[in-house]
């Protein structure tokens, strides 16, 4: 991460609510900062009942503490571990809450990518907190459709004439080579100069690649929506990144590369293994699938295949050729002939 100036507030509130009421009134002044910021520690109040088990139940404090996170624009950051942070240690009557976390601003949330854990507590009766800057390594990214590129007037010329490329093998083969060909032609839609002026609305255009990559599943064309879009973003980024992971004997391991060899250790363990295989009781399924094996054993039709394409959001992820179902449904007319015909010889040969 490059060089910047955040704000870290550290807490630990008191006992008593009203003894609380300085400390909500100071996090209102320092939320008029427009800082990277982020707030961390023992508040000693929940948010909602569902963070308190065997405590008594104080909805007014908890509405305190909501109303100040509220007008501060504070939310939890996104964590692991237990929901429960605090605990009494006493069998004999036992409580939990989550009185401890780690809040940001949306400041902090877009611009420093960072993880939180919530480690066990140990002797303490707190659970840790561990917050780790995640230092995003720019390595090479996969080729990726976007939907965007359907816009150009010059979208299907390039898709029919690299379809219409030699390709070896049957329909199911040959699909995969003719859509390995087409990236480096593409690109040039989207990235040759004066593209912008070919589309009809390069506003529309930009907005499909932030709903894109935010996977949102509604789209209204208005700079409104930026923000929203660009959060989601970053949530996502947030939510797929594995800043540290434990290994298949409890070691944590932090960073890329040792987050990356733990994988890599776990999964290649597993190839070559053998498992026992427990047969399922036949007593689970109705008896009017084997009644009917017409319906299972019946051939893919056209209007199938088609219908699941189109079931298929434009905003969801591609497959590992980098093609999402956006690509096929915008260029059905050209390759919509060979699309059938690889999914109804993949059925036919694989469960013949």
């Amino acid at each position: 991460m490059t060089q910047r100036n955040v704000l870290v507030t550290f807490v630990y509130a008191m006992n008593r609510a009203s003894e609380r009421i300085d400390l909500w009134d100071q996090l209102r002044v320092l939320s008029s900062d427009s800082l990277p910021w982020i707030c961390l520690g023992d508040f000693n109040v929940s948010l909602t009942l569902d963070e308190r088990m065997g405590c008594v139940d104080h909805e007014r404090e908890m509405q305190e503490f909501r109303d100040c996170l509220s007008d501060c624009l504070l939310e939890d950051h996104p964590y692991t571990g237990g929901i429960f942070t605090w605990h009494n240690k006493q069998d004999s009557c036992p409580k939990w809450a989550k009185l401890d976390r780690l809040l940001d601003n949306r400041s902090w949330f877009l611009q420093v990518p960072s993880t939180v854990a919530f480690l066990p507590a140990g002797v303490s009766d707190h659970a840790h907190i561990l917050l780790t800057v995640v230092s995003l390594i720019a390595l090479h990214r996969p080729f990726r459709y976007l939907n965007c590129w359907s816009l150009s007037a010059g979208f299907t010329e390039i898709v029919s004439s690299v379809w219409q490329a030699p390709a070896h093998g049957g329909s199911s083969f040959g699909m995969p080579i003719s859509s390995s060909i087409l990236p480096d032609e593409s690109l040039s839609v989207g990235s040759r100069k004066g593209a912008p002026a070919d589309l009809q609305n390069f506003e529309e255009c930009r907005m499909r690649v932030l709903a894109q990559k935010a996977k949102v599943q509604h789209l209204q064309l208005s700079d409104a929506n930026t923000k929203y879009f660009y959060a989601r973003i970053a949530a996502r980024k947030i939510r797929n990144t594995i800043g540290a992971i434990d290994d298949m004997y409890g070691q944590p391991f932090h960073g890329h590369d040792k987050v990356s060899s733990a994988f890599m250790e776990f999964y290649t363990s597993l190839l070559g293994s053998t498992e026992e295989v427990v047969s399922p009781p036949t007593d689970l399924f109705s008896s009017n699938i084997l009644r009917h094996p017409e319906h299972l054993n019946a051939a893919v039709n056209v209007h199938e295949i088609q219908s699941a394409l189109s079931s298929i959001d434009r905003n969801k992820s591609p497959g590992v050729d980098g093609f999402s179902s956006g690509f096929f449904r915008d260029s059905w007319a050209t390759i919509g002939h060979d699309f059938v015909a690889a999914v109804q010889e993949f059925f036919q040969s694989c469960y013949a």
